[in-house]
């Protein structure tokens, strides 16, 4: 398990090594370059329709991605192999995005839609088909329906509850639908 990481998960760990990289300014990028904007998409900017999921603003912000990014996404990967995983990222990071862009505009960030995303879909995949392998620990189950119901009623703020909720519900219908 740990003397090859990479061969078990490349596209979370991808992901997480290019959520940090943006995050430390590691990779010298301007954060208005990956706002989802659509003017620069309908202008061949299609990197925008995903590159806020790249983008953290704080610390817990970062950490909590992360972490929950790396168990679900290593869960699920595993089962789906790299190519329909990465397909499945992109199929939740662009609708969830489009939902907080109508819902709030250009200025947000942060990997939540894809993980909440990856949640719906595991949830929706193990109840459907038990044998699939994709199950939810408990701990894992009340996190995260603990911080969407305490992001939903506004107990913390400046938090993209529609990349949530839309994200949710894409890897939700994805899940019943054996993607």
């Amino acid at each position: 398990e740990w003397s090859s990481p990479w061969r078990r998960r490349p596209v979370t760990l991808a992901l997480i090594a290019a959520s940090i990289a943006v995050y430390f300014d590691i990779v010298e990028l301007p954060q208005p370059i990956l706002y989802f904007s659509l003017p620069e998409i309908a202008s061949g900017e299609a990197w925008r329709l995903i590159s806020p999921i790249f983008l953290h603003y704080s610390p817990l912000h970062i950490l909590f991605n992360m972490w929950m990014l790396y168990d679900l996404g290593t869960v699920v990967e595993r089962k789906l192999g790299t190519w329909r995983y990465l397909l499945l990222i992109l199929a939740i990071a662009i609708p969830s995005n489009f939902g907080q862009y109508f819902a709030t505009g250009p200025g947000f960030g942060g990997m939540s839609g894809v993980v909440y995303g990856l949640f719906g879909y595991a949830w929706v995949r193990g109840r459907l088909e038990p044998t699939s392998g994709l199950y939810l620990r408990n701990d894992v189950a009340v996190w995260m329906i603990g911080w969407f119901v305490l992001c939903a009623v506004a107990a913390i703020s400046n938090v993209a509850n529609w990349a949530h909720g839309v994200g949710l519900a894409a890897g939700a219908l994805l899940g019943a639908a054996r993607a």
